[in-house]
């Protein structure tokens, strides 16, 4: 396993991206870091796809959800979205209260982010058996604005949203888990974002940009004067 560094700031740690237009080698979006994950196994036809900027500073995440071909058993529902791919790597966030997304061009879709403290197993069979995942929901609101040069600027200022570690809702094959032991923020192992049709009341584009994601404290605040366009 590797220890992680992080980038330390006044808003908490950065993991993933860039905080007032700086991207360090070690947090910068990287495509290596992250791969699709998708409903094709259950018969969903959903993309997903992850564009980085040439600074290395925003990503998009993009595609379209369709989960109108599913397998129609339970608990299979149409999903779409990027998953870190090093399972070597160990994230100790213990010291925060959790996780602080900095995003642009919100498109008021619901979007989910997932933690696993256990990595899940490969069987003699090839197949995977599943772990928890820890899941928390956020709407990415699209601004409103009006004025000459407002659209613009909405779609390039972030927004931040904060997800604390104890709304973290368990989830065992995309059911709620009664009774489960508490989310192990000192052995992170993986990360993934992701848009779900179980959040989300229709088919069709999705798109959303994304600055940063950081490991932080209740209460930090975000101010977008040292954000530089």
């Amino acid at each position: 396993m590797v220890a992680l560094s992080f980038a330390c700031t006044p808003f908490g740690h950065v993991l993933f991206g860039a905080l007032n237009n700086i991207a360090s080698s070690k947090q910068a979006w990287s495509p290596g870091d992250w791969t699709s994950v998708n409903d094709h196994s259950v018969g969903g036809q959903s993309t997903s796809t992850f564009v980085i900027s040439t600074t290395n500073k925003i990503v998009q995440l993009q595609g379209y959800l369709d989960s109108s071909k599913l397998h129609h058993q339970q608990p299979n529902i149409g999903h779409a979205g990027q998953i870190t791919t090093n399972s070597k790597k160990v994230w100790d966030l213990s010291e925060f209260e959790g996780i602080q997304i900095l995003y642009s061009g919100g498109d008021n879709h619901n979007y989910t982010l997932s933690m696993k403290d256990v990595l899940p197993t490969v069987l003699a069979n090839g197949h995977e058996r599943s772990t928890i995942d820890w899941v928390h929901t956020f709407t990415a609101e699209k601004l409103e604005v009006q004025g000459v040069g407002l659209e613009s600027l909405q779609m390039q200022m972030p927004t931040s949203v904060f997800l604390a570690f104890n709304k973290f809702k368990p989830l065992y094959r995309n059911r709620l888990v009664e009774n489960a032991q508490p989310l192990n923020t000192k052995h992170i192992r993986s990360f993934s974002i992701m848009i779900r049709s179980s959040d989300n009341d229709r088919t069709g584009e999705y798109s959303i940009k994304l600055h940063s994601i950081s490991a932080a404290h209740a209460g930090t605040v975000y101010h977008t004067e040292n954000f530089q366009c």
